[in-house]
């Protein structure tokens, strides 16, 4: 709900993770409301497994029982405090946890990221540094909290990977960044019952997969390949950076919440369009080496691994390794190499319909 005063407040739900966000920053409220409202919880009275609290103010307070440990990071008896973020300069958190119940205190120097927004924006998206500076901080403050509980206290796991479902099976397209992942799981829509479980990111507990609603940027050349479906997608905000990326919305009845995974894909681009068996401890490191390619996961990681410093809930490579091979011990495993100017409906048919069954 929002509340019209100087410290406006909402309510989310992620995958069970219940946060309550309050905000002295004009408008960040209302944003998240118009950006992620599927997440919104309008059930004010629940418990909150995290309570974050947003401050615009030109100098982090570091109490003296704080010790620096590093050029941007504080340990206290309990907590850490983040000076600074790589992303949203000006940005920084205080994290502590008291009885699995993570708190944040966040503040924020506008003159900071402002600086650092207008290099990003192209000329004619100066007027819109507001918009991207509200995305970047719904990610730092809704989405990295969020992961970091599932992954300690709900035993979900991140993979940076888009899915569906699709004759009541998962079927999940993973890749390096910018491979089309997004567009691969977004196109299959065009299948008669097929529903998209997300576009970027999954939870799995080694068994299931989870969506993970929220909006969807995609580029131009994306948007232009994606004509089947584009009577699917309602803009939500338009923000042309140097990606050139627009976020999108699609109707709730395409979505799916859960689904057991059978098969799963690595995409690459390449001179033919063809697939193949991947051994699933090839896959294993492709999928760790992934985690570490991909720029918004460093940046929670990054958050993660401060955390932990304190917390002592830290999950280290080889837990992720095992966690994803017992993730693909069940699954069908292929490399699907595809040449990009090839129409993605062709791919489906000539190559992934040839293992789905």
């Amino acid at each position: 709900m929002v509340l019209k005063s100087p410290t406006q407040k909402i309510d989310l739900n992620l995958l069970g993770v219940t946060l309550s966000l309050k905000s002295e920053v004009e408008g960040f409220v209302n944003f998240i409301h118009s950006f992620i409202g599927m997440l919104v919880n309008k059930n004010e009275n629940f418990f909150h497994d995290i309570a974050v609290y947003l401050r615009p103010k030109k100098e982090f307070p570091i109490d003296i029982n704080y010790k620096q440990i590093s050029r941007n990071l504080w340990l206290g008896d309990n907590s850490i405090i983040l000076s600074g973020v790589d992303r949203a300069p000006g940005l920084s958190l205080k994290v502590s946890i008291d009885e699995n119940r993570l708190y944040i205190d966040a503040f924020l120097e506008e003159k900071k990221i402002n600086s650092f927004l207008k290099l990003m924006t192209i000329r004619r998206a100066h007027k819109k540094k507001r918009l991207l500076k509200f995305i970047l901080l719904t990610y730092y403050l809704v989405y990295i909290p969020c992961f970091y509980y599932l992954e300690r206290f709900r035993n979900l796991y991140l993979l940076p990977a888009s899915a569906v479902k699709y004759k009541q099976k998962g079927i999940i397209f993973s890749g390096l960044g910018g491979v089309g992942k997004s567009t691969f799981a977004l196109q299959s829509l065009f299948l008669d019952g097929c529903k998209l479980l997300s576009d970027n990111l999954i939870f799995h507990d080694t068994r299931k997969i989870f969506s993970l609603p929220g909006p969807i940027a995609l580029d131009s050349n994306s948007y232009n390949i994606l004509k089947t479906i584009q009577k699917h997608l309602t803009p939500v905000i338009n923000i042309p950076t140097h990606h050139n990326r627009m976020y999108y919305t699609i109707k709730p009845n395409l979505f799916a919440d859960n689904a057991v995974p059978k098969y799963i894909f690595w995409l690459q681009i390449g001179d033919s369009n063809k697939i193949k068996s991947l051994n699933k401890s090839i896959f294993t490191r492709h999928l760790l080496n992934m985690n570490l390619l991909t720029n918004h996961i460093r940046e929670y990681f990054v958050f993660a691994a401060a955390s932990d410093l304190v917390f002592q809930k830290h999950l280290s490579q080889s837990d992720y390794s095992d966690y994803f091979s017992s993730f693909l011990a069940n699954l069908d495993c292929f490399a699907l190499t595809f040449k990009p100017t090839i129409d993605i409906n062709t791919i489906f048919e000539n190559t992934i319909n040839q293992v789905v069954t």
